[in-house]
């Protein structure tokens, strides 16, 4: 009798054990179904940015993006991306606005994919990715 509830403890320990792994390796996947790579820019809210390239690359669990000027990079956890940091270049004034704006509308917004496209959203904000075919 002894013996046999000993081995329902080391059962549900193991099982607990499982659960806990299962949780959070699970909930650690930033970007679940969503296609990791390298993505450009092209709108936001539905207009052609009118600067240079701006890529983002997605990793499991962050998103590193590059331009007009500035490097920058968040973590994204359940699909809502996190706090951004951003390096502190300079440059014209109208790339600097245009990167400000895209950098506050990606942070705290969230990533959906719809079909091979990444979509950030954030209130009435909308910034949309497609893969760059590097």
């Amino acid at each position: 009798m002894i013996h046999q509830m000993k081995h329902q403890r080391h059962f549900t320990t193991l099982l607990f054990l499982a659960f806990l792994g299962l949780l959070f390796t699970s909930g650690c996947a930033s970007s679940k179904g969503v296609s990791r790579g390298e993505y450009v820019l092209i709108s936001i809210n539905g207009a052609a940015p009118e600067i240079g390239e701006v890529t983002l690359t997605l990793t499991d669990k962050d998103i590193y993006g590059a331009g007009p000027i500035n490097l920058w990079q968040a973590s994204v956890q359940f699909g809502k991306v996190g706090p951004m940091i951003v390096t502190r270049r300079g440059g014209p004034e109208h790339e600097m606005d245009f990167e400000s704006k895209l950098v506050k509308s990606l942070e705290g917004s969230t990533m959906t994919e719809d079909g091979n496209t990444l979509v950030f959203t954030k209130g009435d904000m909308v910034v949309t990715f497609k893969p760059s075919g590097k």
